[in-house]
């Protein structure tokens, strides 16, 4: 706590349980020792009464009654018991006489014998009655008397319920001990989870709740771990992506700079890929407010011609530049579908790029749109170096071919194709590639009817189901 501070020290857990069973034993014992002496003086003093009642019948059975009372007047002042002696006359004498009342004495004669309790200053007396002869014998102990018979019962007992304190108080220590360690150490672990770190072992407690505690921060860990991973992916994407229209843009605007191309179609080209670039910009901010950790998908009817004349448009510029050709064959009617025209432009621009990356000066690269009955097929290929058969079996594994060829080859971030892979998924569409007989790759994005609307889906993108 800094100097000063009036903040009240607070008690860890650890201590409010301790005080807590130290504070419950307590009183437990003290509750069980009034009790224990309670009922010792209850057992002490029947058993004082018991006594005095003996005496009485043995003054009671002697043969002569003045003996008999004389008998346990002795036996009285040996023990410290007090006595009186009731006459005929209802006169009191004895050293209990001022215990005697009237109510005891009609009890007394009515029922041959009495008990009694009286106070005197500062403690109680107990008093037994019988009648023996023609007069009534009273026989009394205070409460003098009654302690001191019943102290050595009340030593006995003491240290047996001062054990159990100290007992409880140790077990609470004990329980105080295992249930908050393991709290103590899964606080550490979510301070680590806090701090940024992932993968954190968590502890294993055997109480039930703790442990539960434990499992709901380990499935914490978990979910952190994979939407950050899955944040991180989609940030490299973009990054990734957000190169292919500013690269569209810069050479279409170096075209206009040095008057090499009419500015009305180097502008539309611009004009096209700065709102590409804006719907990239608005993935981003997705992320930025945790509303998304992947591309959004806004499928519009469309037609696929126009998304490839447009990629054609885009990468005229950067394939002249490189003395490459860009071929594009379109079949002779428009294809209307309904599905995210820029996400399909995403993957195209994508699959440009590789192939310009590879493509030698005088090489050519096609674009081209197939469409049957029942399939919709874009493919782009390329007379590159062309593919081996292990790399078309990872060919959409993030990174591979770039670990593979960086030393041999030019080769991109490793992203492009893997980011192809997983829209096209999420179109419902698939990708694939093959190496080209006479040299090259081709690539291939393609859409399959259902069976059962082959006639429909493609050219009535609205009934189409979703």
């Amino acid at each position: 706590m800094p100097p000063g501070s009036n903040r009240r020290r607070e008690w860890s857990l650890a201590a409010r349980i301790t005080a807590l069973v130290i504070s419950v034993a307590t009183l437990v014992g003290l509750i069980a020792a009034a009790l224990t002496l309670q009922l010792l003086r209850l057992t002490v003093e029947d058993q004082m009464r018991t006594q005095l009642r003996q005496q009485l019948e043995i003054a009671a059975d002697a043969p002569d009654a003045a003996a008999g009372i004389d008998a346990a007047i002795t036996w009285a002042e040996h023990t410290g018991t007090l006595y009186a002696v009731v006459d005929s006359d209802d006169r009191v004498t004895g050293t209990a006489a001022e215990f005697v009342s009237a109510e005891l004495i009609a009890q007394l004669e009515d029922q041959n014998d009495a008990s009694d309790k009286r106070l005197r200053p500062r403690e109680p007396v107990i008093l037994e009655g019988r009648q023996v002869g023609t007069s009534a014998l009273v026989l009394a102990r205070s409460d003098t008397v009654l302690f001191e018979a019943s102290r050595g019962l009340v030593l006995r007992v003491m240290p047996v319920l001062l054990l159990g304190i100290l007992a409880a108080v140790g077990g609470g220590a004990l329980l105080a001990r295992r249930i908050t360690r393991p709290l103590v150490v899964t606080a550490a672990a979510a301070d680590r989870l806090a701090a940024g770190e992932r993968n954190v072992p968590m502890p294993h407690p055997d109480l039930p709740e703790v442990r539960a505690v434990a499992d709901a921060l380990t499935a914490l860990d978990r979910a952190l771990a994979t939407s950050e991973l899955r944040q991180h992916e989609f940030l490299l994407s973009i990054s990734h992506e957000i190169r292919t229209p500013l690269t569209a843009i810069r050479g279409y605007g170096e075209a206009l700079a040095d008057d090499v191309m009419p500015a009305a179609i180097a502008g539309a080209i611009i004009q096209t890929e700065a709102e590409r670039l804006s719907r990239f910009l608005d993935d981003l901010l997705e992320l930025a407010r945790l509303e998304a950790d992947d591309f959004t998908i806004a499928e519009s009817d469309a037609t696929l011609d126009e998304v490839l004349i447009a990629a054609e448009g885009a990468w005229r510029a950067r394939a002249a530049v490189l003395e490459v050709r860009l071929a594009l064959e379109l079949p002779s009617e428009s294809t209307p579908v309904y599905t995210d025209v820029l996400r399909v432009r995403q993957v195209l621009d994508g699959l440009i790029e590789n192939a310009l990356r590879v493509s030698p000066p005088g090489s050519s690269i096609t674009l081209r749109l197939l469409v049957t009955a029942d399939r919709v097929a874009v493919s782009v290929s390329d007379e590159g170096p062309g593919l081996s058969a292990d790399d078309l079996d990872s060919a959409f594994d993030r990174g591979v071919l770039r670990e593979r060829y960086q030393n041999s080859r030019p080769v991109g971030t490793g992203l492009g194709l893997s980011i192809a892979a997983r829209l096209i998924g999420r179109l419902g569409g698939t990708i694939g590639a093959i190496g080209r007989p006479q040299g090259g790759a081709e690539f291939t994005v393609s859409w399959t009817a259902p069976a059962d609307q082959a006639e429909q889906w493609l050219f009535r993108p609205a009934e189409r189901p979703r």
